[in-house]
């Protein structure tokens, strides 16, 4: 079997997916030759927002096309976890919207080890086992005038927990709860697309 690599960021919201051109045929979206393009007027663009997606740069290699642009970024990896306790899920209210607890990679650390602390830490709970490994997702986003490209490896968790959680204000999260499974979809409807298609993993 020959596994074909895709990858697909957020800037935005808004996804970029990069493809070899003869993997396109199941996506939806505005397509563009990366021949044709120049990498830093095309990002200027869509930090700009004069681009609407979905979007969609393909090539012969898609492996160069990806270390190319990658390389444009600032480098960071977080992990994070959808974690169940019985038939309820953790979910967080960060910065206005619904999310999923997550944080960056120490030095010296393994990435299991640091979704397990990330939702310690920011949901003050513990008895964390992970269950599964899930999708990483990637997205673009400026800090202090720099711009970063982030990788979250996303874990399912299960928790015995007896404590409250309790949302870590320092990192803007504002509540934390338990909420049912049958209510996460609709609770995170406004939550960022990266989010939803780590929901959308766990519950399709």
């Amino acid at each position: 079997l020959i596994m074909i690599q895709r990858y697909k960021v957020f800037i935005y919201d808004l996804p970029i997916h990069f493809r070899n051109t003869s993997d396109i045929l199941d996506l939806e979206c505005k397509v563009l030759k990366y021949k044709d393009l120049d990498l830093e007027e095309f990002f200027q663009q869509l930090t700009n927002k004069k681009l609407t997606g979905p979007l969609a740069l393909i090539g012969e290699d898609v492996e160069m096309i990806w270390s190319s642009f990658s390389k444009m970024f600032k480098g960071v990896i977080a992990a994070g976890g959808v974690v169940f306790k019985e038939d309820d899920v953790l979910i967080i209210k960060r910065l206005g919207r619904t999310d999923l607890p997550k944080g960056k990679l120490e030095k010296g650390e393994w990435i299991d080890e640091c979704a397990i602390r990330e939702v310690e830490e920011e949901c003050a709970i513990d008895q964390l086992k992970i269950e599964e490994r899930l999708t990483s997702t990637f997205h673009c986003y400026e800090m202090k005038g720099k711009w970063h490209l982030k990788e979250t490896y996303w874990y399912k968790m299960s928790c015995n927990t007896d404590l409250k959680p309790m949302p870590q204000v320092e990192e803007d999260i504002e509540w934390v709860k338990w909420i049912n499974k049958k209510e996460v979809r609709k609770l995170t409807s406004d939550t960022y697309n990266s989010i939803k298609e780590v929901i959308n993993q766990v519950f399709d």
